[in-house]
């Protein structure tokens, strides 16, 4: 091999234990590094067969993650990249060598901001660990990477990279929309909720707006996707005759899901991004959502802000979303908006971040 490559090793251990918007972040930068080629040695270390095999990419299996033992995961991690002569480490989920230089990948503050028990979590012990470890930060939005200065006073704002993620949602024609629909059964006109609703997700302001349209509502559906069977107690109490349609998807339902809806419901109180806002508007479905965290940044003036605890707010932008012309507004800038996301982008901003740093380490050495 030619001894001015510089390798950099890539953990991809967030697909041991998810497979929700993180993992597709990362799944879409390999297939646009395994297409477009990336001018350093990148390996990626696939934890027991977990990580998606693309086209044009270098693996290594390593053992499974544990938060059992930190300390004998960071060094399996230093004899791996003393093995692979790493200069540069980086995880797609909190995991750091000891003395190979890494970059942390910030996708939210979330547990800083809602004040989570950060000590009480060996997920978020190794986050703080993979922070203090790093010396260079990737973050998905501007308000992530203030946020990530905020709470790490330590780190200046140059030390981070800024790397929107990408869409590549579209809208379905009329017959795919249709089909969906007939599959699962929906005959109502339905409100779309995607993922968690608990928490910070702010589920509860839905659900409570819709309780406002009274007698109405049993001319509505409401749709969730996700793992659940069954809507929580706490929030069916509220949806009187709708129809309430629990469903797990697959992208392309998930695209149909989107273009079909009255409106995607995305209340959250805090962002790192905003996926679903992004993938919702590239399916040409309005948006209503909260002038929080990252939203405000990633969707402009493309959807309907509600604050995330007045209900009546929120029900009048549930009726409002179904005027014609107002619909019709939305859903324009929302394609606007969509349109400048792509994974390609990503994919080159954060090749040139990861490159910086092997050019930086390599002065420096």
């Amino acid at each position: 091999m030619n001894a001015q490559v510089k390798t950099i090793l890539l953990d991809a251990v967030f697909f041991q234990y998810n497979r929700s918007g993180i993992a597709r972040v990362w799944r879409s930068l390999l297939k646009e590094w395994g297409q477009s080629g990336f001018p350093a040695r990148l390996v990626v270390l696939d934890r027991m067969g977990t990580a998606p095999r693309i086209l044009g990419i270098s693996y290594r299996v390593i053992p499974a993650h544990s938060y059992a033992n930190a300390e004998q995961e960071c060094a399996m991690l230093q004899k791996i990249c003393d093995e692979e002569n790493a200069s540069l480490f980086v995880s797609t989920y909190y995991t750091h060598p000891i003395t190979t230089p890494s970059v942390f990948m910030a996708y939210d503050m979330i547990p800083e901001v809602v004040n989570w028990d950060i000590q009480g979590s060996p997920v978020w012990r190794e986050k703080h660990a993979g922070i203090r470890h790093a010396s260079s930060f990737i973050a998905i939005s501007e308000n992530t990477a203030r946020d990530l200065c905020r709470f790490f006073p330590a780190i200046r704002p140059e030390q981070v990279a800024i790397a929107h993620c990408g869409v590549d949602f579209r809208a379905p024609d009329a017959n795919a929309i249709e089909a969906f629909k007939a599959r699962r059964g929906i005959t109502r006109p339905y409100f779309l909720l995607v993922g968690s609703r608990a928490a910070y997700k702010n589920g509860e302001l839905f659900f409570r707006a819709f309780s406002l349209l009274g007698d109405n509502r049993k001319d509505y559906a409401i749709v969730c996707t996700g793992p659940w069977a069954s809507l929580e107690p706490e929030y069916a109490a509220y949806v009187g005759e709708a129809n309430v349609h629990m469903i797990e998807v697959d992208d392309d339902e998930l695209q149909c899901a989107y273009a079909g809806a009255a409106v995607l419901a995305y209340p959250s109180i805090y962002e790192g991004f905003g996926m679903p806002i992004t993938e919702a508007m590239a399916c040409a479905c309005p948006v209503i959502t909260c002038p929080t965290g990252s939203i405000p940044e990633v969707a402009g003036d493309a959807v309907i802000y509600v604050e995330p605890h007045d209900v009546m707010a929120m029900a009048k932008a549930l009726l409002q979303v179904q005027n014609p012309t107002m619909r019709a507004v939305l859903i324009a800038k929302g394609l606007l908006c969509a349109s400048r996301y792509s994974w390609e982008r990503m994919a080159e901003e954060v090749k040139a971040a990861l490159l910086n740093d092997l050019e930086v380490g390599a002065i420096s050495a």
